[in-house]
């Protein structure tokens, strides 16, 4: 059975680049528009891997990366994090958090960038190597005569004692670092328009690089003691 890609992609035409691509490699592609239908489709399909853009409307793929990264169903599954506007140092921001994707690309990219990142992430598929592979496993079988040794006594195995095995280490979990804190609710708040000012300025605190001072207008001097009052026009006689 082909691997599964969930492309959640606000770009129509970057989207089926991108499937047209990766059903040429092999894979099989289930495609969303925005991150409402891509969360959905992530629970629906348990893809192999997911491509995610930033720029989705309604919701950023930030807050769906996050989401996506929490859920214990999904959270094991390979993610490729894609974005138009995002600087390189944001990226390096979001790879600090807990919740951060595995991989990121800058957009515009080719489609053979992504097959690269997906084959070092889940490999390619290839068909017909398994085909190879299994046609060969066939012949050994029966070359060896495996296929008729059926019926037998079968070896009894001892019980696997599971209160032997050891388990994880007692103790409180750790908490979170305030700066990863920090930097969740400023990706968090990247997620809506109206936030987007105040996070990056906890951006730019947490990457240690200052912000602009704001230039405000100097008020007037106040005139000295001997000077005479300048008279406005009107209240001349």
């Amino acid at each position: 059975m082909p691997k599964t890609i969930l492309l959640i992609e606000n770009d129509a035409a970057f989207a089926r680049e991108l499937a047209e691509a990766l059903e040429g490699a092999g894979f099989q592609v289930r495609s969303a528009g925005d991150g409402k239908e891509g969360l959905d489709l992530a629970g629906e399909v348990a893809p192999a891997a997911i491509v995610l853009c930033v720029e989705l409307p309604r919701m950023s793929g930030y807050s769906i990366c996050q989401k996506l990264k929490r859920d214990p169903a999904l959270k094991a599954i390979p993610l490729v994090l894609t974005s138009a506007e995002a600087t390189e140092a944001t990226f390096e921001q979001h790879r600090k958090l807990k919740a951060r994707a595995d991989e990121y690309l800058s957009k515009p990219f080719p489609p053979a960038a992504l097959l690269e990142t997906l084959s070092a992430l889940i490999g390619l598929p290839a068909p017909a190597a398994a085909e190879a592979a299994d046609e060969e496993l066939v012949s050994l079988e029966e070359e060896l005569g495996l296929g008729a040794a059926t019926g037998g006594a079968e070896q009894e195995l001892p019980d696997l004692d599971l209160a032997a095995l050891p388990g994880e280490p007692a103790g409180p979990a750790a908490e979170e670092d305030d700066d990863l804190k920090l930097l969740d609710e400023a990706f968090e708040g990247i997620s809506t328009p109206v936030r987007r000012d105040e996070a990056a300025a906890a951006l730019d605190a947490l990457s240690g690089e200052p912000p602009p001072a704001l230039e405000l207008d100097a008020p007037p001097a106040a005139p000295s003691p001997g000077a005479p009052r300048e008279v406005p026009p009107d209240d001349v006689p």
